[in-house]
């Protein structure tokens, strides 16, 4: 009953909160100075020429909070000194129902996506999606497999 509840106050805070659409043509453009390959920005140097990444945010099991604050500070740059458009797509481990892991990854693309706006970004620049525990990274069962799962990733929109 506890989880039905948290299921449920989640699916309907971020169904208010949180509006996505999917595009399913997503193409791979160059930006600046960086490199895009496959959809994901592999390389792109700042103003001194220091490469800088769209690394993947890592969870909590269990958690949408976000601790990479780093991570995601140099992503704000990027966005802040170009105007491309990205999709966060949330991701979870293969613990817990099919349903609440959509909810989840859905509940950690969009606190990212709050987290980017709340220093600037345009939010009609930002996309969510989440596939839930549909595209793992690493396949084992054990905790540092599951903790590789539990992400976000970034994938430059057209």
């Amino acid at each position: 009953m506890k989880y039905k509840l948290l299921f449920l106050s989640l699916s309907l805070f971020f169904v208010i909160t949180c509006s996505k659409t999917v595009r399913k043509d997503l193409a791979v453009i160059d930006i600046r100075d960086g490199i895009v390959k496959d959809k994901m920005v592999i390389d792109y140097s700042d103003e001194e020429g220091y490469p800088v990444k769209l690394s993947p945010i890592y969870f909590e099991y269990n958690s949408f909070e976000i601790v990479e604050n780093d991570k995601l500070d140099n992503i704000c740059e990027i966005l802040l000194e170009s105007n491309i458009k990205i999709r966060i797509i949330g991701h979870c481990d293969n613990r817990g129902g099919s349903a609440y892991n959509l909810v989840l990854g859905d509940a950690r693309a969009c606190a990212v996506k709050a987290f980017l706006v709340s220093f600037g970004i345009q939010p009609n620049r930002i996309k969510t999606f989440s596939y839930g525990e549909e595209r793992p990274i690493c396949f084992d069962d054990n905790i540092s497999c599951w903790a590789k799962n539990r992400r976000t990733d970034f994938e430059i929109e057209n």
